[in-house]
């Protein structure tokens, strides 16, 4: 809700679908967290929690579209850059895991099929949205560092000039492939296409990390660009203090 809005440049002012994106979700979660274990304590089954939770999820889902919908339709910068393009994958993973969720419940697979489940929300969602928002944020923070105290001064490279999107565009699509991959093979039970899957996300991740330890060297800057004078190589982890 923040990130998203400021890298495309569209509208992030509160709407009445995000605080209801908020209000169903804190719902979901208070029906797994607290009225699960009261329905246990209390010798009953879960399936109103559960089915509470459930609903509350998908009013949550579907609202959370409609805004993410709203972000991409009123952008004000027409060109999407490959972070952008990648979190696609990330969304994509979110949204295929609320539909794997329901149809494992309905089926009675779930618990079955839960580890299919949690692999694809922790490496196609969080895993996924996480790489593709490093792969700006990095750079940002090393542009603002290195070249923000010679701004205006200096000629000084774009922030996209510190990463090299067509060289890095494959490394996601080879992520979200082995993600979606590696899920396939959980839920067929195959554990030697799922290792190989899992190789492929593994690579394509190290590939990335690779890449953002690139352009926190300056790396893809043209050479004539990278250090003018009053600049300093920025530190691998750790902001250099000003004036070093």
């Amino acid at each position: 809700y923040r990130l998203l809005p400021m890298f495309i440049l569209a509208p992030d002012h509160e709407r009445t679908t995000s605080r209801w994106v908020w209000r169903s979700g804190c719902a979901a979660l208070v029906a797994l967290g607290l009225g699960a274990p009261i329905e246990l304590a209390l010798g009953g089954s879960v399936t109103r929690s559960f089915a509470v939770a459930g609903l509350g999820g998908l009013v949550a889902l579907f609202l959370y579209g409609c805004d993410l919908v709203f972000f991409y339709r009123n952008r004000k910068r027409r060109a999407i850059e490959l972070n952008i393009k990648a979190a696609v994958g990330a969304f994509a993973a979110l949204f295929a895991s609320a539909l794997l969720c329901a149809i494992l419940a309905a089926t009675g697979a779930l618990e079955r099929h839960a580890g299919a489940l949690v692999y694809l929300v922790f490496f196609g969602w969080l895993g996924g949205l996480t790489l593709s928002q490093l792969y700006k944020i990095v750079p940002f923070l090393t542009w603002l560092e290195c070249y923000g105290p010679v701004m205006g001064r200096k000629p000084t490279p774009r922030v996209q000039d510190l990463m090299a999107e067509r060289r890095d565009n494959p490394w996601f699509l080879l992520y979200f492939a082995g993600v979606f991959s590696a899920t396939g093979a959980l839920l067929a039970e195959e554990p030697t296409l799922f290792q190989g899957a899992a190789a492929v996300v593994w690579l394509a991740t190290i590939a990335i990390v690779i890449e953002l330890y690139l352009a926190r060297r300056l790396a893809n800057v043209a050479i004539a660009m990278r250090l003018p004078e009053g600049t300093s190589l920025p530190r691998l982890f750790v902001a250099s203090s000003p004036g070093r």
